[in-house]
């Protein structure tokens, strides 16, 4: 009896310092607002103060009594109660972690005390056995509480890492094993063990046993996986998933007859599991560990050797969830009003903890109606139906809870099996799990997963997560494709074929892979217009995936294929003849969405142009954009016209004209209105790549709409742009990159319009030119700030400035232009004349740093690309009769003839500009001959020859564009020798383009600049001959020749005498030589221009 009365007041006493605890906070506010709190102290810190001789801690002595819980087990649940409320300050924790490691006994004591909590027998009956579990369950809650903290803490000591170092280079080790003493963990994970060998079977056969016995108390042991299970998992989670604690943890685990691919097997069954059971397991399926061992037990079977993801464990995972939960029937009240009874439901209606969502407060809606029932003034009958009736509501909401604790679990677990997929395909190596089993296992679970979801009844929470899981399913497959597609030295159509099957299977049946795939797709975005913008922006993301995976586009990484189009087929891409491979396939993906008739391409259109989500706005405008890109003579294009979604989409950009000014401040709010515009000019930049597109696109006012814009006259400062440090990384691109991506795009649609029209359609010149001269004053800031030495970002936009208007100069048009437009037109046209020509004279000597060795090919191709635009232009505006010309007769670039501006080109920049091209010439052929000699060597080579190659190449192009940079830091980690061999071809392929393209871009500037300079030879040195006799007649009228031989004065001799000079038999030979292994077209010209100019200047009368 005395031992009995000892143990109810141990209990008491642990209740009461709980209860103390619990209530500490209001009673410190209720004194401060008494006026007393500076007289109290509070339990907290009392509790932590030594007592007794000894100086032993409370706390302490509170864990001890862990160590009785098979005998004290209510005392015990108390007791770590207590510790659980008392350890909530982190210097509670820090303090007991201290008391108890500062003697070695005590400490091993301490840890054996909450071992035995773990493993105390639950053999009684009743509230003992109760008790018993609750102790359990305190403990892991415990240690789930501490172990967020900063490292080393309590929960790490009772786990059993290492206190004296860095907890991350524990060495965890089984019980006995090299001195390691038996820790909480080893519990947790028996317990684990023990619960995995009853399984749900057990359990259901079980309860089944029970039907037919007589009734008695369960014993707690035969319960159902509940709390205490949940928990433990949700432990070793949480110690998988922390950096400070995964590696020991993960170790302990695999040595552990590999635990987790134990128990991830577990979970394939899921006909027999209970909501708990199911919360149980959901952790087991979240770790991500012991990958070799995880991911043989999830992709392969032992029953099909041959195609082992044909009924892998992660397949059958998906197999048995349920998707759907049924909403609970609303019954017909008798006494209640349905819609007060419904918002009184509503104010009940709390957020639930830990499981998420909402659940009705049964005991608040119990109170409220027995509130209204005393309040009622009715008979004792009365009273009795209306007392039955809240019965039966309150028996209605506690369904609809069931309900939506079933909902709440089912997504609890497909969020677990979501995360275990996701990480499956994204940090898999491909060692483990090649590239075949990994498309093969992505075809099969988006099949799988597709067929599973029903999206007019699936759960929305479910919905949300199984959309985003599809796009990322896609994305994966994706990769998947184009690391194949590299690794293989077939052509696209080929690859297509072995990757996917032979074209005469695609289109069989509609239950084939590939076409199911897109079919469930596009009709989960029919019927998901009520859904949240986050699945329909999912499913956008996923169509786009997969449309990228059907447009077969070369890689820089493919193979060089020779161009086999048409011409007029790169003019107007729906001329374009794909090969027969590539039109099966889509074929089959233009036969689908063409199945859905309009209603689907509404529904896109309306997504483009509607009011929802930017991000949603955005991936539907890519799709409309990939599948216009996929069929030009798509019927999607007659209802953006017809419907009026293109001209809602045309004057949407002069609706985003305030945000596009707001996005060049210097610290903007947001750039969502930039990223909208961008993905808006690229659907009007591939419209107009067919001529019905841009002929529409013209009719519609594109064009028009652009010149009203604002955002394109305020060009940041270029000074301040070219000052700001390029090396540093910023998050928010600088003010000169947010214009850029608004004109460049401009300029990307006006050059794609003259591409496709061509530079003789008057309406389209006619619009460009009232573009350009709208936003004249920004054509200015940019051509008188350009000069080669500008930075890469300032000649990427004056590159693309001066290719549109250099191809649209026709001077027959702009004449029109300028008679129909007035005096202003004409000198904003001539203003435009003079920066060009200005800026040809500036660019006629291109600079070559004196730190590098050699050119840059990107930044000598934009260059080469600006001075091919500059002199096109003067070619353009040239009258070849002799009427007009645009270059000074003059060698000096300081002469020149009266009036002629000072910065106006001369001969002598064109001579000069031929000669420095011939040098770049003959560097850029050695250069691309240095490269094919490598990239055939590469066979020969050494590893460490190949890494060295890869590592300057790596750096090479780091040093050239920001966005290599992440190769660069690549380069210094280890590649295996294929891996080095791969990555060194490609890149050699790669940097042999880039020479080939510098090579190409050189070489025509080099043609342009000598038809320029042949064509003013023409008019000075051969039109120039000696003057005609007055006739006699009287006609007194000067012709051509002898206003010019007037106008040239000694500037035609000396001009004659430094061409001599030039042009010798050496100069002659080496532009000949340029030509030499080009088509014979190409060399016939440059001959005969050369013979012309030699001939003009040896038999000039001058």
């Amino acid at each position: 009896m005395l031992r009995e009365y000892m143990e109810q007041s141990l209990v008491s006493v642990l209740q009461l310092l709980q209860r103390a605890l619990a209530l500490e906070r209001a009673f410190a506010a209720a004194a401060a607002a008494a006026g007393r709190a500076l007289a109290i102290v509070g339990l907290s810190k009392l509790i932590l103060e030594p007592e007794g001789p000894e100086n032993s801690d409370r706390l302490v002595t509170c864990c001890k009594v862990l160590a009785h819980t098979a005998t004290l087990g209510t005392a015990a649940a108390r007791a770590v109660a207590l510790l659980s409320r008392a350890l909530q300050p982190p210097a509670a924790a820090r303090h007991l972690l201290a008391a108890v490691t500062q003697r070695h006994s005590l400490a091993a004591q301490v840890r054996h005390g909450f071992v035995e909590c773990l493993e105390a027998e639950e053999w009684a009956q009743g509230d003992e056995g109760a008790a018993i579990r609750e102790a359990k369950e305190g403990v892991i809650a415990l240690l789930l509480q501490v172990l967020p903290t900063a490292p080393p803490n309590f929960a790490h000591f009772l786990l059993g890492y290492q206190l004296t170092e860095d907890v991350s280079r524990s060495a965890l080790h089984e019980a006995g094993a090299a001195g390691s003493p038996r820790t909480c963990l080893h519990a947790v994970l028996d317990l684990l063990d023990d619960h995995l060998a009853r399984g749900p079977h057990q359990h259901h056969q079980h309860q089944q046993q029970q039907q037919h016995r007589a009734p008695r108390a369960p014993r707690p042991a035969d319960r159902e996986a509940d709390t205490l299970v949940e928990s433990c998992y949700q432990l070793v989670y949480w110690l998988a998933a922390r950096p400070a604690t995964s590696a020991p943890a993960l170790r302990l685990l695999r040595a552990r007859d590999y635990f987790l691919a134990r128990h991830v097997k577990a979970v394939i069954d899921l006909d027999a599991a209970s909501p708990a059971w199911l919360r149980a397991r959901s952790w087991g399926a979240r770790h991500h560990a012991a990958l070799a061992a995880l991911l043989a037990a999830l992709t392969l079977t032992a029953h099909h050797p041959a195609q082992e993801w044909e009924w892998c464990v992660i397949r059958r995972s998906l197999e048995g969830l349920r998707v759907t939960a049924a909403a609970v029937p609303e019954p017909r009240w008798q006494l209640f009003h349905a819609h007060q009874l419904r918002r009184a439901i509503a104010a009940c209606d709390l957020p639930a903890a830990g499981t998420g969502g909402k659940r009705i407060s049964v005991s608040r809606l119990h109170a409220v109606l027995a509130h209204e029932l005393a309040a009622l003034h009715a008979t004792a009958p009365q009273r009795a139906l209306v007392a039955h009736e809240l019965h039966k509501v309150l028996d209605y909401v506690t369904e609809v809870n069931k309900q939506r604790n079933l909902a709440a679990t089912l997504t609890h677990y497909y969020d677990s099996w979501r995360q275990l997929t996701e990480i499956l395909f994204c940090v898999a190596p491909e060692d483990i799990l090649n590239l075949e089993s990994r498309k093969n296992l992505l075809l099969n679970i988006l099949q799988d997963l597709l067929n599973k979801i029903p999206p007019a009844e699936v759960l929305p929470q479910i919905g949300n997560l199984a959309s985003g899981t599809v796009l990322l399913l896609l994305v994966n497959l994706r990769h998947c494709y184009i690391l194949q597609k590299r690794d293989s030295n077939l052509k696209s159509s080929d690859f297509e074929t072995t990757f996917f099957g032979p074209s005469n299977q695609i289109m069989q049946t509609k239950s084939l892979t590939l076409k199911f795939i897109l079919h469930k797709i596009l009709s989960w975005i029919l019927v998901s217009g009520s859904s949240t913008q986050k699945m329909r922006v999912n499913l956008y993301g996923a169509l786009l995936n997969y449309l990228n995976i059907v447009n077969l586009k070369p890689s820089p990484a493919e193979p060089e294929e020779e161009m086999n189009s048409m011409y007029v087929s790169r003019l107007d891409s729906s001329k374009a003849r794909p090969s027969k491979e590539e039109s099966s396939l889509k074929s089959m993906v233009i036969d689908v969405i063409s199945s859905f008739g309009d209603n689907l391409c509404s529904i896109v259109c309306s997504d483009c142009i509607g009011a929802g989500h930017d991000v949603c706005r955005m991936v539907a405008l890519s799709c409309l954009d990939t599948l216009i890109e996929i069929n030009p003579r798509t019927e999607w294009m007659n209802t953006l016209t017809n419907q009026g979604y293109l001209r809602s989409l045309i004057e949407s950009l002069l609706q985003d004209d305030e945000g596009l000014r707001e996005t060049l401040e210097p610290s903007p709010k947001s750039l969502r209105v930039l990223y909208v515009f961008e993905s808006k000019m690229a659907l009007l930049l591939k419209m107009a790549g067919s001529r019905v597109g841009a002929e529409t696109l013209l009719a519609q006012g594109a064009l028009c709409s652009l010149a009203r814009l604002r955002a394109l006259a305020a060009h940041p400062d270029t000074l301040a742009a070219a000052s700001r440090p390029r090396d540093q990384p910023h998050f928010v691109p600088s003010v000169a990159a947010r214009f850029r991506q608004i004109i460049v795009p401009v300029l990307a649609l006006c050059d794609a319009l003259l591409t496709t029209l061509g530079t003789d359609n008057h309406s389209c010149l006619v619009q460009i030119a009232h573009l350009l001269l709208s936003h004249l004053e920004c054509i200015d800031m940019v051509l008188r700030a350009a000069h080669p030495d500008s930075p890469v970002e300032l000649l990427t936009e004056v590159e693309a400035l001066t290719s549109v208007i250099a191809r649209a100069s026709n001077r027959e048009v702009l004449s029109g232009v300028q008679g129909e437009g007035g005096a202003g037109s004409v000198a904003g046209q001539q203003r435009l004349q003079a920066l060009m020509l200005a800026l040809l004279a500036r660019f006629a000597h291109p600079p070559l740093p004196p730190h590098l060795p050699q050119p840059r090919p990107g930044h000598d191709t934009l260059y080469y690309k600006i001075v091919c635009n500059l002199l096109t232009y003067a070619r353009n505006i040239m009258d070849c009769e002799g009427s007009r010309v645009v270059v000074r007769a003059t060698l000096a670039g300081g002469g020149g003839g009266e009036g002629a501006p000072a910065s106006a080109p001369c001969c002598g920049d064109l001579v000069r500009l031929l000669q420095v091209l011939l040098q770049r010439l003959q560097l850029h052929d050695k250069l691309l001959a240095t490269v094919h000699h490598q990239l055939q060597n590469v066979s020969t080579m050494t590893l460490d020859d190949m890494r060295k190659l890869v590592t300057e190449q790596a750096a090479e192009e780091a040093a050239e564009a920001a966005g290599e940079a992440g190769e660069a830091r690549e380069a210094g980690e280890p590649w295996s020798p294929a891996e080095t061999r791969a990555r060194c071809v490609r890149q050699l392929a790669r940097r042999r383009r880039a020479r080939r393209a510098a090579l190409q871009r050189c070489r025509f500037a080099l043609e342009a600049a000598l038809q320029l300079l042949w064509a003013h030879l023409h008019v000075y040195l051969r039109l120039t001959a000696a003057p005609q006799p007055v006739s006699a007649t009287g006609d007194l009228s000067v012709s051509v020749s002898m206003a010019w031989r007037a106008a040239g004065g000694e500037e035609l001799p000396e001009l004659r005498k430094g061409l001599a000079a030039v042009f010798n038999d050496r100069f002659t030979e080496q532009l000949i030589d340029t030509a030499k292994n080009q088509p014979p077209a190409y060399r016939d010209f440059v001959e005969v221009l050369l013979k012309d100019i030699k001939s003009m200047i040896q038999f000039s009368s001058l």
